[in-house]
C-alpha cells in the first residue's frame, strides 16, 4: 500500500486510456531493461527508441503498453523525447525530428506475472495509433529479459467453431478490437466489448465472422481488462471482465473476405455489432 500511494519522481504512472485498434505504423526497439532501485522501490529501468512512420512533428505522447495472460497495463511514458539522430539516419526519417529515444522505471510492484506481450502506443496532432509485438517482457528468478517467442499466443487454446442461433439483438454493445493479424495460419483477435450499461460479470464473448450470409461463430479465452474498468471509471461499472482473445485457425475457413464482429450475451440481454473491417483469408 505505501508504495501504491507514495510516488517517486521518476516513476511510471498507469494510464487512463483506451487504446484504438492496432495498426503497424509504429517501429520501435528495447535497447535496455534492467532491474534499478527508485529510492526504496524495486523497479524496471526500460530504454529505447519509438516512432511513427511518416512523423515531421516533434511533439508526442508515448505509451508503453504490457499485456499478459489477465490483464493489460499501459504507462504515460514522460521521458519520451531523447535525442536519437542514428535512428534517424538509419530509417530515413525527413523533417528534422530526432526525439525518437525513451526512458521509463516501472515500479516492480506492478508487474505480478512472468510474461508479459511488449507494444507501444503514440498520440500526436495526426491521431492515435497502437501496435503490439511479438517481444515479450520476461520476469524470472530475478532475471528480466526480452524475448521475441509468441509464447502468449501458444498458451491459448485455439478458439472453437461453436454452432449457436444468434438471437435478436436487445443491448448495443460498446467495443474495441485492438489486434486483428493473422499469423502462422491463425487468425489473431484481442479487445473488449460489453453490454452497455451493464456490469461484465457472467459475460459471455463470441468472435463472429461474416462471409455473405454465412455467419461463423468461435468462442474466445476470457481477459481481465481492469484498464477498461478505470477508463469508464464515471459510469460505475465493473467492466473487468470484459477482455478477450481469440486464436482462430484459418485452414478450415476457405478463402475469401470476412466481416469481423462480436456478439455478446449477458442472461437474457443480447448485443451484436459488425464493424467495417474485413478480413481477408487465403491469396
Amino acid at each position: 500500500i505505501f508504495n501504491v500511494l507514495i510516488k517517486t519522481d521518476h516513476e511510471a504512472r498507469i494510464a487512463r486510456i483506451i487504446l484504438p485498434s492496432e495498426t503497424n505504423k509504429i517501429k520501435f526497439a528495447i535497447d535496455a531493461v534492467y532491474r534499478e532501485k527508485l529510492k526504496w522501490k524495486d523497479a524496471l529501468l526500460i530504454k529505447g527508441w519509438a516512432f511513427r512512420e511518416n512523423t515531421v512533428k516533434k511533439d508526442r505522447e508515448l505509451f508503453l503498453v504490457l499485456r499478459s495472460i489477465s490483464n493489460t497495463l499501459i504507462f504515460k511514458i514522460e521521458n519520451d523525447s531523447i535525442s536519437r539522430p542514428d535512428v534517424t539516419d538509419f530509417f530515413y526519417i525527413a523533417g528534422g525530428v530526432h526525439n525518437h529515444g525513451f526512458e521509463t522505471n516501472i515500479p516492480s510492484y506492478f508487474l505480478n506475472e512472468s510474461t508479459y506481450q511488449i507494444g507501444f502506443a503514440i498520440w500526436d496532432v495526426t491521431g492515435k495509433y497502437f501496435t503490439m509485438s511479438l517481444k515479450e517482457l520476461k520476469i524470472a528468478d530475478g532475471e528480466v529479459t526480452i524475448d521475441n517467442s509468441v509464447s502468449e499466443l501458444d498458451s491459448v487454446s485455439n478458439s472453437n467453431q461453436l454452432s449457436l442461433t444468434l438471437k435478436e439483438p436487445t443491448c448495443k454493445v460498446n467495443y474495441n478490437f485492438e489486434t486483428v493479424c493473422v499469423l502462422n495460419n491463425k487468425l489473431i483477435i484481442s479487445g473488449w466489448g460489453y453490454c452497455t450499461g451493464m456490469n461484465t460479470a457472467s459475460l459471455k464473448s463470441y468472435i463472429l465472422l461474416k462471409q455473405n450470409e454465412n455467419v461463423r461463430i468461435f468462442d474466445v479465452c476470457p481477459q481481465i481488462r481492469k484498464d477498461v474498468t478505470s477508463y469508464f471509471a464515471t459510469t460505475g461499472l465493473n467492466l473487468d471482465s470484459c477482455g478477450f482473445q481469440a486464436k482462430i485457425p484459418t485452414e478450415n475457413m476457405g478463402n475469401g473476405n470476412y466481416q469481423l464482429g462480436l456478439y455478446t450475451v449477458k442472461g437474457n440481454q443480447v448485443g451484436i455489432v459488425y464493424t467495417d473491417k474485413v478480413i481477408k483469408v487465403g491469396p
